[in-house]
């Protein structure tokens, strides 16, 4: 069975990489996410014995400190879905099992893949901007075809598939240029630094240095003045506060609920009305947020330690410096491909002691993992649908007890009782609003409208501090605002 291992790895990999369902409102998270944990589950059958090293003991200590940030967390759901994913990456570190050909193999059929979705589905349609769907974000597509360049590279200098590498290689550059990933541009410039180091190859520093130059002309007129840049500053503002009101972090999955209460009065068109920041866009930045300090200390090591470990070996090097380039400027925790690519990496330089392992012991954890999963899913094709009709009765809820809110970050206890206002039961849907307040109390939908009845029903002091907390964090929010100024005329009236 453990020599079925690399093949079972190599069609995880592929399989993880290409699955995407349009019925979910993000079409490549969660179906990735299952997809990593059914690879995984039939790894640990065929595993008898794990290898135990300091990356993996980091990783479970990782794991720990994630678990524990829960005794902070504002919603417990979320909390749990993230401890769920790094539980999966933890357990995939201690089975997976391949060599670095058959894993530099796989990820070059997997870059002609790439290229061939690249002319079926961007060529054909003159639009780049679906590069990113098949991995949800061009960050990650762009980091995905830096992997296939790793990979090609290692294959060339290895001596084997030396002309198929060159085509797939070129190829892959090209879909790393095509989307203006400004973060996958620095890891393809990072991994060429990397090279000329180990290889002291003066005209490898010159290819790099003429790539930089490339990247800072095609990213014209600047590459800082840009909205997505103006939308990270202001990620990394807001969660700085939160880590100094939060030092030992505000819970697993939950800075996209702390994070309105950090950022009010920020100047971004559409600010959670249409625009829904749901991670800061730095991995490291989140950790050190929901982990606090020692999350952030425990993740570095784990990076810090592959490393070292992968100090001879140049592929895994340039792998492990990849990601961490693009999730300077990208959520690559929640992003199952990337992060399954990382592990496997990691795994590949993993040498320490051998020890035997009870399945009993992870096939029920990887089952519940796999029913969390299921129900994320659900909630995300139920988003999409509640996202088109944007009525509660066109559809059943996707809440769950490992899902409570929406993909946007609304929880469903608000749309049920939006529901109820609009069938005059005003009881249930108070209960329900107060509901969603305790779930996510800075939601500025679930204050405007919990302030709106609480008016109704004559509870003028509470409705005044919703519609004042909701100003104050969106300023822009039009309806709270003329909300909180009828009910200041009517008091007037009243007395």
């Amino acid at each position: 069975m453990e020599k079925l291992k690399p093949y079972i790895l190599s069609f995880g990999i592929i399989a993880c990489a290409l699955a995407i369902d349009r019925s979910a409102i993000e079409p490549a998270m969660t179906s990735k996410y299952i997809v990593w944990c059914v690879v995984t589950l039939a790894l640990v059958l065929c595993t008898r014995r794990v290898t135990i090293d300091y990356t993996s003991i980091l990783m479970v200590c990782f794991m720990v400190v994630m678990a524990l940030s829960g005794f902070s967390a504002i919603n417990q759901s979320e909390w749990f879905y993230s401890v769920i994913k790094i539980g999966l990456m933890a357990i995939f570190l201690l089975v997976a099992k391949i060599d670095k050909d058959h894993f530099a193999k796989t990820m070059i059929c997997l870059g002609a893949a790439f290229s061939w979705y690249l002319w079926t589905v961007c060529f054909s349609t003159k639009s780049y901007a679906q590069l990113g769907y098949l991995m949800s974000c061009k960050s990650e597509w762009a980091l995905a075809n830096v992997f296939v360049i790793i990979c090609c590279y290692h294959a060339i200098k290895s001596g084997w598939w030396v002309k198929v590498s060159w085509v797939v290689g070129l190829l892959a550059v090209v879909n790393v240029l095509l989307p203006k990933s400004r973060a996958g541009i620095l890891a393809l410039c990072a991994c060429i630094v990397i090279a000329g180091i180990k290889e002291k190859r003066l005209v490898l520093y010159c290819t790099g240095l003429l790539i930089i130059g490339a990247a800072v002309y095609y990213a014209q007129p600047s590459i800082a003045s840009t909205t997505s840049m103006e939308q990270r500053m202001t990620h990394w503002s807001a969660s700085i506060d939160m880590v100094a009101a939060n030092p030992l972090g505000v819970g697993a999955g939950n800075w996209p609920i702390n994070f309105p209460n950090f950022a009010r009065g920020i100047n971004l068109p559409k600010v959670y009305t249409k625009l829904v920041f749901l991670q800061p866009d730095n991995d490291f930045l989140l950790v050190l947020c929901e982990g606090g300090y020692f999350g952030l200390l425990v993740y570095f090591g784990v990076f810090c330690f592959g490393l070292y470990r992968a100090r001879d070996d140049t592929l895994s090097i340039m792998c492990i410096v990849a990601f961490m380039a693009v999730a300077l400027f990208s959520g690559l925790m929640e992003r199952a491909f990337a992060s399954m690519v990382l592990f496997t990496v990691l795994a590949i330089g993993c040498r320490g002691r051998k020890m035997p392992v009870s399945r009993f012991v992870f096939i029920p954890i990887l089952c519940l993992m796999l029913v969390v999963f299921g129900f994320r899913h659900i909630n995300m094709r139920q988003s999409k649908a509640l996202n088109k009709t944007m009525e509660w009765s066109d559809i059943r809820s996707g809440e769950s007890v490992f899902s409570r809110l929406t993909h946007h970050g609304i929880p469903w206890a608000w749309w049920r009782g939006t529901g109820y206002v609009k069938d005059d039961n005003d009881v249930l849907a108070l209960e329900e609003y107060k509901r969603a307040h305790r779930l996510s109390p800075y939601n500025i939908y679930v204050l405007n409208s919990l302030g709106a009845l609480c008016g109704n029903m004559g509870e003028y002091n509470v409705a005044i501090a919703c519609f004042r907390e909701a100003v104050d964090i969106c300023p822009e929010y039009e309806d709270a605002q003329l909300n909180l100024n009828k009910i200041n005329a009517k008091m007037v009236v009243d007395k």
